[in-house]
This record gives C-alpha cells, structure tokens and sequence, in this order.
C-alpha cells in the first residue's frame, strides 16, 4: 500500500510537471 502511494505521488507530480510544460509550450505559439 504505501508503495502504491508512492508511486502514485510520483505519477502525480510526473503529469503535473508535463502538464506544466505543455501549457508553457502552448502560451508560447
């Protein structure tokens, strides 16, 4: 279980961080 949070945690941060830069990408067209 708490592996799973872990991973989960790390998934999270993982999308947030790409859907940060996606969102910078696409301010910047």
């Amino acid at each position: 279980v708490l592996t799973n949070k872990i991973v989960v945690d790390w998934l999270k941060n993982h999308i947030m961080t790409t859907d940060t830069k996606l969102g910078t990408f696409l301010k910047e067209k």
